[in-house]
């Protein structure tokens, strides 16, 4: 089980699923897109937006009432998108966590809340991502009908 290569030529492509992704990856104000890979035929991205973002938002929009608990220190927004490579689809039923560390430091563990906003879907929680990093983001995606469980790594330097 790899962690995937880089898809060849996707970053625009990624951008768009990203921002099709609901939730804050909707705002055209998104802080910072970590990363895009293919895996075992998903093609996964990552995005991340701080806390602060989220509640500029005008009071009725969903992005404000998602995942209303998290802990003091859990500042920054992971928002999580998958789409079928071959065909750019979303994919809708997965169950996603995230393991967020820093070398020489703990990490931080969470099941992902699913997202279905805007007609699509995406997964998300909150992270400690603003103490320099740089973070490594390990995604595990279990899918129905998938015997074994995809992983995907990602880099994330704090701004």
């Amino acid at each position: 089980m790899g962690t995937g290569n880089a898809c060849p030529g996707a970053a625009l492509r990624g951008l768009r699923v990203a921002m099709m992704a609901g939730t804050v990856l909707a705002s055209t104000a998104w802080a910072q897109v970590p990363g895009e890979k293919a895996v075992d035929g998903i093609l996964v991205t990552v995005g991340v937006a701080p806390i602060e973002q989220i509640e500029s938002l005008p009071a009725g929009r969903p992005e404000r009432l998602m995942h209303a608990h998290h802990g003091a220190n859990e500042r920054d927004h992971l928002v999580v998108a998958l789409a079928d490579q071959r065909t750019g689809k979303s994919i809708r039923h997965a169950d996603v966590t995230a393991t967020v560390s820093q070398i020489g430091m703990g990490e931080s563990r969470h099941a992902l809340e699913r997202m279905d906003e805007y007609g699509t879907t995406s997964w998300g929680g909150y992270f400690d991502l603003r103490k320099g990093g740089p973070y490594v983001i390990r995604l595990r995606v279990s899918r129905p009908g998938l015997a074994t469980p995809i992983e995907a790594d990602f880099v994330y330097r704090a701004q």
